[in-house]
């Protein structure tokens, strides 16, 4: 279907128009475009602190585009803290079947438990008497400051053309705290065998599962220019357009959801509006406005080494497999077999903030409210040409169990069958589709000098995930800035 656009009675078969649209649609209404509650996954990514517009923006879209200081500049700095609400609300993303809780089990168990067990104990290495129940409660917290710069153009060339242009920067410091919390009951007191230690095994390349694990550094930098068309009496009306620069690594495979302080370590572009109305039209000790800011993040695609699930085999990547050319390649972690190179598509991610703002000469007062979002990651395809050698181990070397899972061990294939690229699941190490929303509070208080301005603020936020995609969280900020 074409989209047309008609404009003083003529019609014009707008292309920009159309990819507008088409992100737009991307990111209000992902689940068209991918899954948004797919369970086992092996991959979450979580959202960048730059992807925050109420707490980046209280306080400085006001200043930024109505500066007195004498080379046209604005810095600040915005210590944050954030961190999730519920620590349940993530467990059933990368538990598989939808569960809360696992049941790891050995063969020489009762038959009422072998009919009940989730996972087979042996796959993990663990005695055949193994009987214990494991959960895990992802979590993660992050601290840390955001450097801004914003910088008029004009101060620096005096060229008509940049008189409305300013440039902008964004430099995040932060520490990523991530924690499974991993914990087993044993059904027997006399238990020895430790789930925990078996999910933690150091002979794996990646999905290993810790306790805690944290990153400290650079996140990723934004370049940003600014155009406000307009901004006076309390009205505001800007554009803004820029480069996402990813300093921040990549994040580690080796374990199960790792720290990342970035996105991935991904280019993107994006592109936002701010627009704030006053209300009333005379003149009062306090003035009412109502904002909004809109925000659209286009991330480039990228390659990342990814852990897959076989097709209808939920947390396959957990079982043992053999090679079918070499007797000594024998009960290999089935993590080391299926974490391969995946060439990640183009991502979209939107932001939406409004609210009101009431301000006086000194004082400012803030209520908003957040929409933010994601859709699902897409594998474009996979680079590996050693995974037809292997199958799903069966009882001797060179013999595969095609039929077997993670809770079950099935009878020896007459002939190997090893794992294609096909058999693949891609959703199982894709971030699913996110959606949350959220509310935000924020005080604080402005100075007017001769040439310098100056401002402090403080807020904080609390949000509830819509999808799994995305953790629900709460957090504060402090922020504090002048003109130069």
């Amino acid at each position: 279907m074409k989209v047309i656009v008609v404009k003083h009675g003529k019609v014009y078969k707008n292309s920009y128009f159309k990819i507008v649209l088409f992100f737009h649609i991307l990111t209000i209404h992902p689940q068209e475009y991918g899954p948004h509650e797919y369970k086992g996954s092996s991959f979450l990514q979580t959202r960048s602190v730059c992807m925050r517009q109420s707490m980046l923006n209280f306080l400085w879209s006001q200043h930024v585009n109505q500066k007195n200081g004498p080379i046209g500049g604005i810095v600040s700095m915005t210590p944050f803290f954030l961190k999730v609400r519920n620590k349940t609300y993530a467990d059933s993303y990368f538990l598989p079947n939808n569960k809360k809780a696992i049941l790891v089990a050995g063969d020489e168990t009762d038959q009422k438990t072998l009919l009940q067990r989730d996972v087979r104990a042996e796959w993990l290495g663990l005695p055949g008497n193994t009987q214990a129940l494991y959960t895990i409660c992802p979590s993660y917290r992050q601290f840390g400051f955001v450097l801004s710069y914003n910088q008029d153009v004009k101060k620096i060339v005096s060229f008509d053309w940049f008189s409305h242009w300013q440039f902008a920067v964004q430099l995040p410091f932060v520490l990523v705290e991530h924690n499974v919390h991993s914990a087993q009951q044993n059904n027997e007191t006399d238990q020895a065998a430790s789930v925990i230690d078996a999910f933690n095994n150091t002979a794996w390349f990646a999905q290993r599962i810790t306790s805690y694990r944290s990153s400290a550094g650079i996140g990723d930098i934004n370049l940003c220019l600014n155009s406000p068309y307009f901004a006076k009496d309390f009205f505001i009306f800007a554009a803004h357009s820029g480069l996402t620069i990813p300093t921040a690594p990549k994040g580690c495979t080796t374990y199960l959801f790792s720290p990342v302080r970035g996105n991935g370590r991904r280019f993107a572009l994006f592109g936002g509006v701010d627009m704030q109305i006053k209300l009333n039209d005379v003149s009062h000790v306090w003035d009412s406005a109502f904002f909004i800011s809109v925000e659209s993040y286009y991330h480039f695609s990228t390659h990342a080494q990814r852990t897959f699930d076989i097709k209808g085999k939920p947390w396959s990547r957990f079982l043992l497999f053999n090679r079918s050319d070499d007797p000594f390649h024998t009960n290999i972690p089935g993590v080391n077999v299926l974490t391969l190179n995946a060439h990640i598509r183009p991502q979209t991610y939107g932001e939406l903030s409004f609210g009101w703002r009431f301000s006086s000469a000194t004082c400012h007062v803030e209520f908003g409210y957040n929409l933010w979002g994601h859709d699902s990651e897409r594998i474009k395809y996979i680079d590996d040409e050693l995974l037809p050698v292997f199958g799903i181990a069966g009882t001797a070397p060179l013999i595969s169990s095609n039929a077997s899972t993670i809770a079950t061990k099935a009878n020896d294939d007459v002939k190997f069958i090893p794992i294609k690229l096909d058999d693949l699941d891609l959703l199982s190490a894709v971030s699913t589709s996110a959606l949350h929303h959220g509310f935000h509070v924020a005080i604080g208080a402005s100075k007017t000098g001769n040439s310098i301005d100056s401002f402090f603020g403080c807020g904080i936020l609390c949000e509830q995930s819509h999808r799994q995609g995305a953790l629900p969280q709460w957090g504060g900020w402090v922020k504090v800035g002048f003109t130069v």
